[in-house]
Formats: structure tokens, sequence, C-alpha cells
């Protein structure tokens, strides 16, 4: 593979890496994400995403509708095209009663959708819900395996293209809210760095440029 043909897979892969850090910064305050970090292929002129599943912090709200996810593990949305994943736990009481995510989907339980009458439950460590002094269910909460790819589909939530598997021992903390795993300082390190390696491929092309237009102008002398 010729130099020239190298700087350009360089200059693809610094576009692209520019788009996920800008979609990174974009979601630093979105509860729940996770940063994209961009993974090189060989032989490959384009980066793609993966999905850094590392924690970020846990917020107090006092909120008793949110709730925080410690450790591993996605709580489970019904969307209209199908079961989505979550860890933004800023969760909802919509007219019917139905705990629902930010986007109005459903949240779902070990047993289907969670239905309370009052807006205060009391939802414990293993993530089991209480309306008042009854039981009325217990939060689904599911891991995706280490190898399964994740689509961001944003707004904190994702879709995974594996089966998913049961938590079986989930740590939940009620009136949490997780922040973003983005570090804004990093990522704009990591921005300016990527912006001048672009920069640089630039330079690169302009002056082979340059040396081509020279060499032709030689060899076009009578």
């Amino acid at each position: 593979m010729d130099a020239l043909t190298l700087t350009g897979a360089s200059l693809n892969s610094d576009v692209d890496r520019l788009r996920l850090l800008s979609h990174n910064l974009a979601n630093a305050t979105t509860p729940g994400f996770r940063r994209d970090v961009a993974v090189a292929r060989p032989f490959d002129a384009h980066l793609s995403a993966q999905i850094d599943r590392s924690q970020g912090a846990l917020r107090y709200s006092a909120n008793p509708l949110d709730v925080a996810l410690e450790g591993e593990g996605f709580l489970v949305l019904q969307s209209a095209a199908g079961p989505v994943l979550t860890r933004h736990g800023a969760l909802q009481l919509d007219s019917s009663g139905r705990l629902v995510g930010p986007d109005g989907a459903a949240v779902m339980g070990t047993s289907g959708e969670i239905v309370l009458t009052q807006s205060e439950p009391r939802i414990d460590q293993a993530g089991n819900v209480w309306d008042g002094d009854k039981q009325i269910g217990a939060l689904r909460v599911v891991r995706a395996p280490a190898e399964a790819t994740m689509t961001s589909l944003g707004n904190g939530l994702y879709a995974c293209d594996t089966p998913l598997q049961e938590l079986e021992a989930p740590r939940l903390r009620q009136g949490y809210v997780e922040a973003s795993n983005v570090v804004p300082m990093r990522e704009m390190v990591r921005l300016i760095e990527t912006m001048r390696h672009f920069e640089a491929g630039q330079r690169l092309l302009r002056s082979h440029d340059e040396m081509l237009e020279r060499a032709l102008g030689v060899l076009g002398e009578p």
C-alpha cells in the first residue's frame, strides 16, 4: 500500500474518531450514557465504535422513582421496536401508573410491566418493588455478554444483538441516578490530539500534491 493511500486511510479514521468523540461530549450529561471507544480494525480504512461499559458516578437525587445500578447490568424497557437496554434510571409514572423510562417506554419487571398506585414506591437493593406494604414485582435486570455488539439508540438506550442473560444478584440504589461515564476533559484532550493528527495528514497530502505538480512541470519541459 503506497504512502498516499495510507495517509487517506488515516484521515478517514481521524474523521470517524472525531465523530465518536463529539458524540461522547454531546452526551456527557446524559444519565447512564456509555462512551464510545474508537477501535481500529486491520485492513479497514474506518474505525468502529465499541461501548465502554465502565460505571459512571452515582448521584443522589432523593427521588424515589430514580434507581441506579451498581456494577454490571441493564434495565429492560419495552419500546415499540422491542426490548431495549438502559442504565438511565430516572424513571417516571405514566397516566395509568405504569413505571416507564425517560422516553415513555415501559420498564419491564421479571413478570411484565410494573403498575403502581402511588408515586413513592420502595425499591430495595435486589430490585424488588413495593407499593405501600405490598410487593408488586421486581425490576428485570440483565447483562449483555462481553462479546455482544451493543448499538446506541440515543438518550442512554441500547440494542443488543445477542440473547440477554438475567443478572442473578443485581445491586440497585433507590434515589440515585448514574451519570454518564464520559470524562469531558479527557475527551477534549483526545479531540485536540485527533484534530492535530488530521491536520498533519492534510499537510502531508498537500506536500505530496505539490511534489507531483513540480515533477509534472519538470517532465513537461522541452
